[in-house]
């Protein structure tokens, strides 16, 4: 596991970031610590991401090696709030981590943002218990979210017909279609753990439809 990044750390000299496609996206004047979190993913973006893109596309399958490689840069774990022991760096660090893994690789950015997006949405509306499961999931073992939530014919206001029942030894009967599930392939939470993160949503999700009509 790589080393962990602190919101709150510093360096004594600022390395070069490489700028982001050239012109096309003006300067961003960073943290320390977010700069430093950039580098290292630099580092396995031009040394191990792009050179497996090509292949990654040519065989259509998951791309095993380079979620890796986004793993041990550390990235993953800059979504998960301060509050929960993460860096809690903005959405535009996001944003910026996405595009440059893009460039890249435009399939590995996909997963990169359907796992920041969902962390940062469960560290709002889950039980705190959760929260702390998911964050030291994700801390201490880099642990990837994938999504499968799209079903055909459904609405965003009535979006899930899929039902997860507990079951004795501890895990789920899952029982239901869906017409894609973004990064679930090889995902680390989906199918147990964040389970619970989609009851949460489906409730979370009732309330504001109960709101509404009052």
């Amino acid at each position: 596991m790589s080393a962990p990044i602190s919101a709150v750390e510093s360096v004594t000299e600022e390395p070069a970031l490489p700028p982001l496609l050239g012109n096309a996206f003006p300067h961003c004047a960073w943290s320390q610590p977010e700069l430093r979190a950039l580098l290292a993913l630099e580092a396995v973006l031009g040394g191990e991401i792009a050179a497996a893109a090509v292949d990654n596309d040519r065989r259509g399958r998951y791309p095993t090696q380079s979620i890796r490689a986004l793993k041990r840069s550390g990235i993953l774990r800059t979504s998960v709030p301060a509050a929960y022991g993460g860096p809690g760096f903005s959405r535009r660090f996001s944003i910026e981590a996405q595009v440059r893994i893009a460039s890249a690789d435009s399939s590995v950015a996909q997963i990169f943002k359907v796992h920041d997006e969902v962390t940062r949405e469960v560290m709002v509306y889950a039980p705190d218990a959760l929260k702390h499961h998911l964050a030291r999931r994700i801390l201490e073992e880099d642990a990837i979210i994938g999504l499968a939530v799209a079903e055909s014919g459904r609405k965003v206001d009535d979006p899930l017909r899929t039902v997860a029942l507990p079951q004795a030894d501890g895990g789920f009967q899952i029982d239901g279609e869906k017409i894609y599930t973004t990064a679930a392939a090889e995902a680390d939470l989906i199918e147990r753990e964040f389970q619970g993160a989609l009851s949460a949503l489906g409730e979370w999700r009732a309330r504001l439809r109960l709101k509404a009509q009052q």
